[in-house]
């Protein structure tokens, strides 16, 4: 079994995440090494520990979309045709979706999924009903159900072969210990845990911060207060390696991911915009023509065209091209 290439996972992505495509470059250079690290270890009794609604894992294990579809169908604030433009230009932090995922409307008519994935997971946990009503849609688990994610878990004792926990890093630093320990009493021996953390230091490589002058609303208001979740838990490689040996865990492997240019054109990106691209991506959903899909096919080309270049770590400068992530593979031992 092959793992994705960086350029396969970004492409799949864009198609759900169109309006967001540096988020998907981003997330795309995360899931290329954390498919090489899952990818023998599939077959075996596996969770997904913070799943959200399903989508970066979907393309992971080869999923394909529909055109049609995109992460955007059923998010409630803008969708609701009572809400005027006019309110929404003259209060527009009011209508700000800062996590879309709040909501959700059921589009049982839409085509969604146009390649089923190649791989499932047994078991998959969020914290919001909203993220497991959108991730039953795809296929990529056998059973569902939400928690918080420092909670015990309805798991018998060793019985997981994988475990692979993307929202580790986001957890407050004093839940990560106890939180490592439970996914270790639920793994067997000789299991498999993947998860992924910024690395320390990750706060020296932003742009934003090189603008302390500014106002700090502005800068939160670009970066929807991100930067402050991916500088939370930055522990370096010996401090990660030793928290989860204490926790019943031998670190295996360890990939580095997301080139400093990537997370700098994710920290930018289109975030601040992205109300007002929800708002004309809503106005043309509600034509009786193809005019949302035309403009969302000449969008992605054209984003394909500026970022597939930053998929390939080989073309950015050695400066540009130093790694702001850790992927750790790790077995319980």
């Amino acid at each position: 079994m092959t793992s994705e290439k960086v350029e396969d996972i970004f492409s799949r992505l864009l198609t759900a995440m169109w309006l967001r495509p540096e988020r998907a470059l981003y997330e795309a250079h995360i899931l290329s090494k954390v498919s090489k690290l899952i990818t023998p270890y599939l077959e075996s009794n596996s969770l997904e520990f913070g799943c959200l609604d399903g989508v970066p894992t979907f393309c992971m294990v080869g999923g394909v979309f529909s055109d049609e579809f995109d992460d955007y169908f059923g998010i409630n604030r803008v969708s609701n045709e009572s809400v005027s433009n006019e309110k929404i230009t003259a209060h527009p932090l009011q209508f700000r979706p800062d996590d879309f995922f709040e909501d959700f409307l059921e589009t049982p008519v839409l085509p969604i999924v146009r390649a089923a994935p190649k791989h499932k997971f047994d078991l998959g946990v969020s914290f919001k009903d909203s993220h497991i009503q959108r991730a039953q849609r795809l296929g990529t688990y056998t059973q569902l159900w939400k928690q918080s994610l420092s909670d015990s878990l309805p798991v018998d004792d060793s019985s997981l072969g994988l475990v692979y926990a993307p929202m580790l890093f986001w957890l407050d630093v004093n839940e990560l210990r106890s939180t490592i320990k439970e996914l270790s009493r639920c793994t067997e021996k000789g299991g498999r845990l993947v998860t992924a953390f910024p690395k320390e230091g990750y706060e020296r490589n932003l742009l934003l911060g090189k603008f302390a002058n500014f106002p700090s609303e502005w800068r939160r208001e670009i970066d929807g207060g991100s930067s402050k979740k991916l500088t939370g838990i930055n522990l370096g490689v010996a401090e990660l390696e030793k928290l989860f040996w204490e926790c019943g865990y031998a670190s295996e492997t360890i990939e580095e991911a997301v080139p400093i240019r990537v997370a700098q054109v994710y920290e930018i990106g289109f975030r601040a915009m992205f109300p007002v691209f929800l708002t004309m991506r809503e106005s043309l959903a509600r034509l009786k023509d193809n005019s949302l899909l035309e403009i969302k096919t000449n969008w992605i080309a054209t984003v394909k065209d500026f970022l597939t270049p930053l998929c390939h770590v080989d073309m950015l400068d050695p400066t540009g091209a130093a790694a702001t992530w850790n992927v750790l593979k790790l077995r319980k031992v």
